[in-house]
């Protein structure tokens, strides 16, 4: 079947695709590859024992392989296989093969991954849900299960094209598919991948042109799909507040940290000053995700010190632009609650002397370091490094998440400064730097017109309108293919992420080898991570894979 009477584009079988894309699905989301597990090694082995039924692959067997992540608790791989042709210029498919877990599924958990029965079971219980979902359970027009959205429909499509690719004669140009563990969790998979990326472009000489990622689509409109060239970024950003132990009946003899963490709390939740915006789009106001006070167990006295973690999402703002905007709250709110104390002191003193002399203290994570450095030397920095090395043994093992190992290394730090209030701020893992076309420098001018290339496509053979989006909002392994200001950056997190280079890493200089523009083009799906996540049929099997062929022949033609 010719491409849309293309003469000079590759002939591809559609058919056959549709077919491809349901049996690559139904065998993909078989396989429990939970997130941050070494369940996801399965896919691995699912995807290697594909590629070796194919004849390009038989005959080429090193265009196909798994590469190891380094460091990696679960010593998992990134798959990646590729079709090459003649000349440099390369286009790059990815998508992730993990899963969020499916303890939402109950009593259906036998089927969760197994879309005929599992739609039977939710018309059981239509009456539970919303008229959306009981609509979509009738219409026949949706497969229902874990993974079948987000993403291994994606993936299905990307490896159902690349079967398609590797028949063609004379094939021009080149396509390198990667398929990553670990993008709900911390993206370990795909900040591998980037490596990877910078090696295949060593050893072949790749000119990476675009990357193609098939993470499913939002709709308002049923009548008009979406695409997006790029990704938000992300920062989780910490705060630790140190206190003074008292007993609670010696208040006025401590510093409770609860105080000074809530007043934090207060000045950044939902805070829209925090939030970014760029043209007419915008994130959500940043959110605490986590919070912990340093005891163990209760007792009648203060606690020693309170952690916990914000996530802020961002557009156009820099590491550095938040961390500058959160020591500001941080300084503003030990003033304030300090000033407070000060009253609430006086009032006592008419009954009972009393006085405060606590001052303002606040440093970033280097800040503290430093200190400690410059008070005890090199047997500090001995310490601190065998510390380190506990952390990373620990965080191999399973014991420690790098949660814990973050706020257990400010703890450690912190121990060998004088024992004052003090609040420290960070950031910790992960980190997903936003990234946009929009922000390329020196696009192909190929890439500035995919707008009008996907709409006259959309149009003329699907009748629907495709809205560009400038930043995919679900937060992706697009992030990665790109960094703004990567200098800056790389000293904000050096400066600021007590676990950088040590339990995680951003490969910024590899991503700045590789770098390329992006677009997601996935599926319409709908309540993902839900017991009632969903795919729509129509855009599986025909309309995305039409699509990602037409914008990939384009861009290599």
């Amino acid at each position: 079947i010719s491409f849309w009477g293309a003469d000079d584009m590759v002939k591809i079988d559609f058919e056959e695709i549709e077919k491809d894309v349901l049996d690559i699905l139904k065998r993909y989301i078989a396989i429990p590859s939970y997130t941050n597990t070494k369940s996801e090694r399965l896919v691995e082995q699912f995807l290697m024992s594909y590629c070796k039924t194919q004849p390009y692959y038989q005959a080429n067997p090193d265009y196909y392989g798994l590469y190891k992540i380094e460091n990696d608790p679960h010593n998992r791989r990134v798959f990646w296989n590729m079709v090459k042709g003649t000349g440099n210029e390369t286009i790059v498919f990815i998508h992730h093969s993990d899963i969020v877990e499916i303890d939402d599924y109950g009593r259906f958990k036998s089927d969760a991954f197994n879309p005929e029965p599992l739609i039977g079971k939710l018309r059981q219980i239509k009456e539970t849900f919303d008229e959306e979902i009981k609509t979509d359970l009738d219409s026949g027009d949706y497969i229902f299960g874990r993974g079948t959205a987000d993403m291994k429909g994606g993936g299905a499509i990307q490896l159902a094209l690349m079967k398609q690719y590797a028949k063609a004669e004379n094939f021009k140009g080149n396509i390198v598919l990667i398929a990553v563990p670990d993008e709900e969790n911390l993206s370990a998979g795909m900040r591998g991948g980037v490596k990877l990326l910078s090696t295949l472009k060593e050893i072949y000489g790749f000119d990476y042109k675009l990357m193609i990622n098939s993470e499913p689509h939002r709709r308002e409109d049923k009548a008009k799909g979406a695409f997006y060239e790029g990704s938000i970024g992300k920062l989780m950003s910490f705060v630790y507040v140190r206190g003074v132990l008292a007993h609670a009946g010696n208040v006025l003899d401590g510093f409770n940290p609860v105080n000074l963490m809530s007043e934090i709390v207060r000045r950044t939740e939902i805070n829209m000053e925090l939030a970014d915006s760029l043209d007419d789009e915008v994130t959500v106001p940043p959110t605490w995700l986590y919070m912990k006070d340093s005891k163990s167990f209760y007792d009648v006295s203060l606690p020693l010190s309170m952690y916990g973690c914000l996530s802020v999402l961002t557009l156009s703002n820099t590491p550095k632009d938040i961390l500058l905007k959160l020591e500001k709250i941080c300084t503003d709110s030990f003033e304030n609650v300090l000033e407070t104390m000060k009253k609430n002191y006086e009032v006592y003193s008419r009954y009972q002397a009393k006085s405060m002399n606590y001052k303002v203290k606040v440093k970033d994570f280097y800040g503290i370091y430093t200190e400690a450095k410059n008070l005890y030397g090199d047997s500090f920095e001995i310490a601190y490094n065998e510390k380190l090395s506990q952390l990373k043994s620990g965080f191999a093992s399973g014991e420690l998440t790098i949660l814990d190992a973050n706020f257990e290394l400010v703890d450690f730090v912190i121990g060998y400064i004088p024992s004052e209030p003090t609040v420290v701020y960070g950031l910790m893992p992960p980190y997903y730097p936003h990234v946009s076309n929009k922000l390329f420098e020196n696009s192909d001018p190929k890439i500035t017109a995919l707008n009008n290339l996907i709409n006259e496509f959309t149009l003329a053979n699907f009748g629907e309108q495709y809205n560009k989006v400038n930043f995919f909002p679900g937060i992706s392994d697009l992030s990665y293919t790109n960094v703004i200001n990567a200098d800056e950056t790389k000293k904000a997190l050096k400066d600021a992420m007590p676990l950088f280079e040590t339990l995680y890493d951003v490969p910024i200089e590899d991503i700045k080898e590789i770098a390329m523009p992006c677009v997601n083009i996935g599926p319409w799906g709908k309540d993902l991570h839900k017991l009632t996540e969903r795919v729509y049929k129509v855009d599986l099997l025909n309309r995305t894979p039409r699509l990602i062929d037409h914008v990939l022949q384009n861009i290599l033609g």
